[in-house]
Protein backbone atom coordinates (compact mmCIF):
# COMPACT_ATOMS: atom_id res chain seq x y z
CA UNK A 1 0.00 0.00 0.00
CA UNK A 2 1.06 3.11 -0.51
CA UNK A 3 1.12 6.16 0.98
CA UNK A 4 -2.12 8.00 -1.05
CA UNK A 5 -4.07 4.91 -0.27
CA UNK A 6 -3.24 5.00 2.98
CA UNK A 7 -4.28 8.61 3.25
CA UNK A 8 -7.40 7.74 1.35
CA UNK A 9 -8.76 4.66 3.87
CA UNK A 10 -7.46 7.26 6.72
CA UNK A 11 -9.97 10.02 5.62
CA UNK A 12 -12.65 7.22 4.33
CA UNK A 13 -12.20 5.55 7.84
CA UNK A 14 -12.48 9.24 9.38
CA UNK A 15 -15.87 10.19 7.68
CA UNK A 16 -17.44 6.87 8.83
CA UNK A 17 -16.34 7.72 12.49
CA UNK A 18 -17.35 11.39 12.26
CA UNK A 19 -21.19 9.60 11.24
CA UNK A 20 -21.59 7.58 13.62
CA UNK A 21 -19.57 8.60 16.38
CA UNK A 22 -18.41 12.19 16.89
CA UNK A 23 -17.15 12.37 20.02
CA UNK A 24 -14.74 9.15 19.06
CA UNK A 25 -14.32 11.01 15.61
CA UNK A 26 -13.08 14.25 17.85
CA UNK A 27 -11.05 12.30 19.88
CA UNK A 28 -9.26 10.44 17.14
CA UNK A 29 -8.46 13.48 15.12
CA UNK A 30 -6.89 14.67 18.07
CA UNK A 31 -4.93 12.10 18.59
CA UNK A 32 -3.68 12.22 14.91
CA UNK A 33 -3.21 16.14 14.95
CA UNK A 34 -0.79 15.25 18.58
CA UNK A 35 0.69 12.50 16.46
CA UNK A 36 1.83 14.64 13.56
CA UNK A 37 3.03 16.94 16.25
CA UNK A 38 4.97 14.78 17.81
CA UNK A 39 6.67 13.65 13.98
CA UNK A 40 7.64 17.20 13.30
CA UNK A 41 9.39 17.95 16.77
CA UNK A 42 11.16 14.31 15.94
CA UNK A 43 12.15 15.41 12.80
CA UNK A 44 13.25 18.94 14.16
CA UNK A 45 15.17 17.87 16.85
CA UNK A 46 16.84 15.02 14.52
CA UNK A 47 18.13 18.29 12.29
CA UNK A 48 19.45 19.82 14.93
CA UNK A 49 21.56 16.89 16.11
CA UNK A 50 22.79 16.28 12.56
CA UNK A 51 23.48 20.23 12.58
CA UNK A 52 25.47 19.88 15.72
CA UNK A 53 27.58 16.64 14.49
CA UNK A 54 27.93 18.19 11.27
CA UNK A 55 29.38 21.42 13.42
CA UNK A 56 31.55 19.40 15.55
CA UNK A 57 33.41 17.54 12.70
CA UNK A 58 33.95 21.11 11.29
CA UNK A 59 35.21 22.35 14.49
CA UNK A 60 37.44 19.55 14.84
CA UNK A 61 39.16 19.49 11.20
CA UNK A 62 39.53 23.08 11.64
CA UNK A 63 41.45 22.23 15.11
CA UNK A 64 43.60 20.19 13.59
CA UNK A 65 44.33 22.25 10.57
CA UNK A 66 45.71 24.84 13.20
CA UNK A 67 47.76 21.84 14.58
CA UNK A 68 49.26 21.21 11.43
CA UNK A 69 50.05 25.17 10.84
CA UNK A 70 51.68 25.89 14.06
Amino acid sequence: MNTNDAIDQLAAAFCTLETHNRKLYTEALRSLVNLAISQERLERASNIERDLQQFTRIAANAGRRQQQSL
